[in-house]
């Protein structure tokens, strides 16, 4: 061992086991003090606690959904579905709606509507004053009807000098081809006088080749006047083409003079056409001129007839006969005559938070209930979320269609909508509230249930579907949340108050 080391711990000796067996509770330990006053204030809690839970024993037995309340036994009617416990409360709205007024200024002479009435598309629903326009409109007819008559006039000028020219055309042609025909004659006619006057030549040289052998007797005097005779001949059809070729050469140059007269004459015609063609252009143009200046004038006359742009519910008058209209509505005038919406594109508005926009979708089902008529919930489905929140509010809107849209829907009719987690089940059939069976009785031969609300029992019709367990589908008549009485005794009657 080095030196300064601690010595080495000794082992303990070992100890006795211990005897459980001898192990006793001492029960002669001095009494309990005993405080005074204690008993006494445990009394008057128990007491406190129980007349409490007396006082509110009505309020607290509703919570729990039966038992009795103020005498009598009551349960919650609870509206079953697909809630996925989104709601929010909005107005009905349109779609498409339209405040009718016009471009133009003017005093209001004319309205062919009312509140309530129903307007078809195109129908003129109001009328500014138009003197003035329409005699403009009258004066921009006119001038167009004159107009449209020169463009006529000068129409049927161009098409009679199309015409001319034309037939100066074709009797060119014509005295073209005579005197082509004439030049062809003319030189078949030098060709056979050319062989006229061959033939006479040879002739004529036949009979001075003879004449010495007549003279002499060597050819008898018959021979002699057959020769002379063809040469007679010979001569005189020389002079006969000879003529007829002077005859072709002078109706050659009497249709060559015609020839250019017609030239001349088609040249003329030509110019005239383009003319009047010219003139036909400028007469249309004026036309078309006069057509843009009276279009101008009815749109202007238009304009000042108000017409509904849809068929449409007319929910609100703006003007009266007699006052000024103008576009901006500045001063005393007024800027729109009727307010019309589409009854078909009725739907709920309503402004949801932005930190429940993430359980709901464009497509997604809901339920509305009108506060108009709050025991029938409409189906519903979300048409559009709007691409932008309210800062301000830190809302979104959302706009909700109906499935189908109901009859007599008005606008601003108040509503509240129920976004849907999932589909409706289509073989469980519309929604419906449950009651307990015993809730409904019958009484005056329909089905009843009485609804207990400020004290007082109040009788109300149902129309009741299939029973589950000890549940009863209520189809109408109730909307849920309300409490009902359970086995309603014979004598509770419409309006007794809670005993």
């Amino acid at each position: 061992m080095s030196q300064g080391s601690p010595p080495p711990p000794r082992p303990r000796a070992a100890e006795p086991p211990v005897d459980l067996g001898r192990l006793r509770i001492d029960r002669g330990a001095a009494p309990r003090r005993r405080v005074r006053g204690i008993p006494f204030l445990r009394l008057w809690i128990l007491l406190g606690v129980a007349a409490l839970a007396f006082l509110l024993r009505g309020p607290l037995l509703g919570l729990l959904g039966e038992g009795p309340a103020e005498g009598w036994e009551t349960a919650l009617a609870v509206r079953e579905g697909a809630g996925g416990g989104v709601m929010a409360n909005g107005y009905v709205v349109a779609e498409r709606s339209a405040s009718l007024s016009t471009v133009l200024s003017g005093r209001l002479v004319e309205l062919k509507a009312k509140e309530g009435d129903v307007v078809e598309e195109g129908a003129v629903v109001a009328r500014i004053e138009s003197a003035d326009l329409e005699a403009l409109e009258a004066q921009a007819e006119a001038a167009h009807a004159a107009a449209t008559a020169r463009a006529a006039q000068a129409g049927a000028e161009a098409t009679a000098a199309r015409e001319r020219a034309t037939e100066a055309e074709r009797r060119l042609e014509t005295a073209r081809l005579h005197f082509a025909r004439l030049e062809a004659g003319i030189a078949a006619l030098r060709d056979g006088a050319a062989q006229a006057e061959e033939e006479a030549g040879r002739l004529e040289r036949e009979v001075a080749r003879n004449r010495p052998l007549f003279e002499q007797r060597l050819i008898d005097s018959g021979e002699w006047d057959r020769l002379q005779t063809e040469a007679r001949r010979a001569r005189l059809a020389l002079e006969a083409a000879r003529s007829r070729q002077r005859e072709a050469q002078a109706e050659r140059a009497a249709w060559e003079g015609e020839v250019r007269t017609l030239e001349q004459t088609l040249v003329r015609a030509r110019a005239e056409a383009a003319a009047a063609a010219q003139a036909e252009a400028g007469a249309a143009a004026e036309s078309r001129a006069a057509r843009h200046a009276l279009d101008l004038a009815a749109i202007q006359v238009e304009r000042t007839r108000i017409r509904a742009p849809f068929r449409g519910l007319v929910i609100r008058k703006d003007a009266e006969e007699g006052e000024v209209l103008a576009p901006t509505g500045a001063g005393n005038s007024r800027g729109s005559v009727f307010t019309i919406v589409d009854p078909s594109s009725l739907e709920m508005q309503v402004e949801l938070s932005e930190r429940r926009l993430a359980e709901i979708r464009e497509g997604g089902p809901a339920r509305i209930v009108l506060e108009s008529d709050p025991q029938r919930p409409r189906a519903g489905r979300v048409r559009k979320v709007w691409p932008r929140a309210d800062r301000s509010k830190g809302t979104v809107e959302v706009r909700v269609r109906f499935e189908p849209l109901p009859e007599g829907l008005k606008p601003d009719q108040a509503g509240r909508v129920e976004f849907l987690a999932r589909e409706p089940d289509a073989d469980a059939g519309p929604p419906a509230v449950r009651v307990p069976a015993r809730a409904v009785v019958q009484r005056a031969g329909r089905s009843v249930v009485f609804v207990v609300r400020d004290g007082a029992a109040h009788a109300v019709g149902v129309r009741t579907g299939a029973l589950r367990g000890t549940h009863l589908a209520v189809l109408e008549g109730l909307e849920g949340g309300e409490r009902v009485v359970l086995s309603p005794p014979p004598t509770l009657a419409d309006g007794d108050r809670e005993p």
